[in-house]
């Protein structure tokens, strides 16, 4: 069984091909094309969310799929919330970058500079936890542990339990643990919450103003249920509280969100719904910045 999340593997990715507005279908044959794309897979179930497309800075597609809420059949729209997922990655080594810049923080720091206590934390590097380098396992919690909320320092204290898998630096492993681990470095370095960094550094210079940080204690409006993909469509996805992924997999955004983050090239304005907005590439900037300094990630 793969999971379903109502989809927005799927749906990051169309949103990346200059997909196509829904008022225009039959009128444009690029936005009949993806229309006809996608239909299929949204009535047999197998895809729910948001395609939005923009060319030239001009939105010209926006279409929402399936249902939001299942069991009271509430279906998706352009403002529905969904997670991210692991998207959130990139936009911590946006933070780290921005950091780094500020003299807070160096690639070659050391671990133990930050957590004293870690294990091994004087072989670690800043930039080994941000390339997966580090030799921290992908995840250290049981299904039933990640159902429980916690801060980054609370989920660091579980990752210092964990065996390394390999010697710092001589190998690589994806790794989200390895990534609340920076996530809780950042905090330690910065003075301030992930959640506030992540405002500061990305959303508010990306001006992705209906991306919000999950927080478990409070309501998320327009936000998704979780599914996943069975032969017969939706099932319900497993009781899950993110923040044990804290640096890692755990923004929310909506549909339309995807035309304020464009990764390359210099800001554009996308005209909607008769408002003119600034689509934000500075925190994309520090990224690809930060790849130059450190390579592939």
């Amino acid at each position: 069984m793969k999971p379903f999340r109502n989809n927005f593997a799927t749906y990051a990715l169309l949103c990346g091909l200059m997909l196509l507005s829904q008022n225009v279908v039959g009128q444009n044959p690029k936005a009949k094309a993806i229309d006809d794309f996608v239909k299929p897979f949204a009535d047999a179930r197998h895809f729910s969310g948001v395609v939005l497309a923009s060319e030239n800075g001009i939105v010209f597609y926006e279409k929402a799929f399936g249902l939001a809420e299942a069991s009271n059949q509430v279906a998706n729209k352009p403002n529905t919330r969904f997670s991210i997922a692991s998207i959130t990655k990139p936009m911590t080594v946006v933070i780290l970058a921005r950091l780094n810049e500020q003299k807070k923080i160096a690639l070659q720091d050391t671990l133990n500079k930050y957590i004293a206590d870690f294990p091994r934390g004087d072989k670690i590097t800043i930039e080994m936890l941000a390339r997966h380098r580090s030799g921290i396992p992908h995840r250290v919690t049981k299904p039933a542990e990640e159902t429980i909320a916690y801060t980054p320092a609370e989920m660091v204290e579980k990752i210092k339990k964990s065996e390394l898998v390999f010697e710092p630096g001589s190998d690589n492993l994806y790794s989200s643990a390895g990534y609340t681990t920076l996530a809780r470095v950042l905090e330690i370095a910065s003075g301030k919450s992930y959640s506030q960094l992540l405002q500061e550094y990305v959303f508010t210079p990306a001006a992705m103003n209906d991306s919000v940080n999950f927080n478990s204690d409070k309501i998320i409006l327009y936000q998704s249920d979780d599914y996943l993909l069975d032969a017969d469509g939706y099932i319900n996805a497993p009781l899950m509280n993110f923040s044990f992924l804290a640096g890692g997999r755990f923004s929310f955004q909506h549909g339309e969100g995807c035309s304020h983050v464009r990764p390359g090239g210099g800001e554009r304005k996308i005209r909607r719904n008769g408002k003119t907005n600034v689509c934000g590439q500075r925190c994309f900037r520090q990224q690809r910045k930060y790849q130059r300094l450190s390579g592939e990630y």
